[in-house]
Formats: structure tokens, C-alpha cells, sequence
């Protein structure tokens, strides 16, 4: 998996690429149902670990002026009834769904380059902290048109 992050002003903070191996699985059944996912940050130095064919066609690609960055996380999503419902039907007439969703997550990254390690942590400098909250909204919104989609289809 590769990502790509562009920031602004652009002037002053150059693009980050983000090269992850990404592993999700199906949680054992029957309750809860969900799934895991491990991200694995892989570098773009010349190392062993990545093929050169891989790396060079991650470098032709990126931007000219990219900073490679390294993230890693380890998610769990769950789906966990509503307590205090007696019935499945029960909940569905009242909120629409039995069920709500649990994710949990622990992650770190380095944005690479010379931002201070303070500053990528800094909730108040609206670092990675702040990010992750951003994107599980926009995560959640997507899902939801994504489902609305398939309904109207």
C-alpha cells in the first residue's frame, strides 16, 4: 500500500509517502463478528526488505520533492450489541440497528524530515493525534455513502 499526503501550504511542508504492508482478517466467529487490521511500515531505503524493482517504482512515482514517513497501527473493529435491548426487532424500531461499532486502535508514525517529533505529536499543533480523529470521521462518513449506494442500487 502506498499513500501519499500532501499538506498546505505546500511551500512549507513538503509531501509525505507512506509505504505500509497492510494485513486484515476476519475475527473468529460467532460473537463478536469483526475483523483486524496490521499495518507494517516498509521503507524506501535500499535495504533487503523491498525488492529494487518495488522501490524504484515507488521512487518514479512519487513527487520530486517527497519525504518518505513511516506509520504503523493495530485496529480492531467489533460489532457490539446495543445494551440494554431485549430484541433485535425492539432495537431496530427504535434506532435502526441492534448493534454499534467498536474500534479500537494503537498507532505511531514518523513524518520523516525535519518537522520536531513534538510537533507530529502536539495535539494542539494539529498533529497525528488529531489527524487520526479526522480520519475515522471521514472513514465513517465514506462507509455510510458507500452502504446508501448499494441500498439505491
Amino acid at each position: 500500500n502506498i499513500i501519499t499526503h500532501t499538506f498546505h501550504p505546500t511551500a512549507l511542508i513538503a509531501p509525505r509517502i507512506f509505504i505500509s504492508l497492510v494485513i486484515s482478517a476476519d475475527l473468529p466467529s460467532p460473537i463478536p463478528q469483526g475483523f483486524m487490521t496490521v499495518q507494517i511500515p516498509l521503507t524506501a531505503e535500499p535495504t533487503g526488505a523491498i525488492p529494487n524493482e518495488i522501490r524504484e517504482k515507488v521512487a518514479s512515482t512519487a513527487p520530486r520533492n517527497a519525504v518518505f514517513a513511516s506509520y504503523a497501527s493495530v485496529e480492531q473493529v467489533l460489532c457490539v450489541r446495543t445494551p440494554g435491548l431485549t430484541s433485535e426487532s425492539d432495537a431496530r424500531s427504535r434506532t435502526g440497528d441492534a448493534n454499534r461499532l467498536e474500534w479500537t486502535m494503537a498507532t505511531t508514525s514518523d513524518a520523516g524530515g525535519a518537522i520536531p517529533r513534538w510537533i507530529q505529536r502536539s495535539w494542539t499543533m494539529g498533529g497525528v493525534s488529531k489527524a487520526i480523529v479526522a480520519d475515522v470521521g471521514y472513514f465513517i462518513r465514506w462507509t455510510g455513502h458507500q452502504r446508501n449506494n448499494i441500498i439505491s442500487a
